[in-house]
């Protein structure tokens, strides 16, 4: 419900382009930086299988990235310490990987 009204409030199956627009995936090439996906199993907002189409792209280009699939975590992963402290020690291993420091 949230996307579709962000959207203009029309449904995939009724017009697709702009959900399609909208996902990163429909604007991928092989010269993409370093990518860093995480996303919950259990999100109700955005499905992880996107997540995952996503990263089969990615994948599929050759950009490097990392994809930290969290079994059993919904969308707000600031709410509980413990996958607040996981995706922030994510997000440092990774720019220190590809921006240095």
């Amino acid at each position: 419900p949230q996307v579709r009204a962000f959207l203009g409030g029309a449904s995939y199956k009724n017009e697709p382009e702009p959900f399609e627009k909208a996902s990163p995936k429909s604007h991928l090439d092989k010269d993409d930086p370093p990518t860093l996906v995480i996303h919950g199993t259990l999100d109700k907002i955005v499905p992880v299988s996107q997540s995952d189409e996503l990263v089969a792209e990615l994948r599929r280009l050759g950009v490097e990235h990392t994809y930290d699939r969290l079994e059993g975590w919904n969308h707000a992963m600031d709410v509980a310490s413990p996958v607040n402290r996981r995706c922030i020690w994510q997000m440092g291993r990774f720019f220190a990987q590809h921006l240095g420091g």
